[in-house]
């Protein structure tokens, strides 16, 4: 019932209880289908004590587990362990995707300032290799390339001519 709610809702619990001795259904098995497509924290709970189930229990994906008869205690104290756990893992996600998330604006502000550069020196100088020039290194740069050319084509398409190269390379 609580993953169709969750499904209903579209909102993810804090927590899943679920029973290893499930009638009908194999908890293992609902288990797997969870981990496939979440990573909301399970605690398991059963009857069962043998390292062989436990180990089962682990491999399908459980964060840990409460053994029957429940002491109310214990499973107060693992929830509040696990839930706390799964909020600080939440927001380190959120922290690494908006450091990245700023990263990528940096980046993409530089490449702009860049090319805010070539366009005014293109426009400030009527010296094609000058604004060529500025321009192959400005490109280079935003785009982490080793070398760019700037070629002109003559009026017929015929022949090309460099006329600037970054990095620089003289020729004899």
């Amino acid at each position: 019932t609580v993953v169709r709610d969750h499904e209903a809702t579209g909102r993810s619990p804090d927590l899943i209880l679920l029973d290893l001795m499930i009638p009908e259904v194999d908890g293992l098995d609902v288990c797997r289908e969870l981990r496939k497509t979440n990573a909301v924290p399970i605690i398991m709970i059963t009857a069962l004590e043998d390292r062989e189930s436990r180990k089962q229990g682990m491999d399908a994906g459980t964060d840990d587990f409460v053994i029957k008869p429940i002491d109310r205690v214990e499973l107060r104290a693992r929830v509040r362990t696990i839930t706390r756990l799964n909020r600080y893992r939440q927001l380190l996600n959120e922290r690494t995707q908006r450091q990245q998330a700023e990263e990528q604006i940096r980046q993409r502000s530089r490449d702009l300032t860049l090319l805010n550069r070539v366009i005014d020196t293109a426009a400030s100088t009527l010296d094609v290799e000058e604004a060529l020039h500025t321009a192959c290194k400005a490109l280079a740069y935003a785009f982490d390339l080793p070398q760019a050319t700037a070629t002109l084509l003559n009026a017929e398409q015929t022949e090309c001519t460099i006329v600037s190269e970054y990095p620089f390379i003289a020729r004899l």
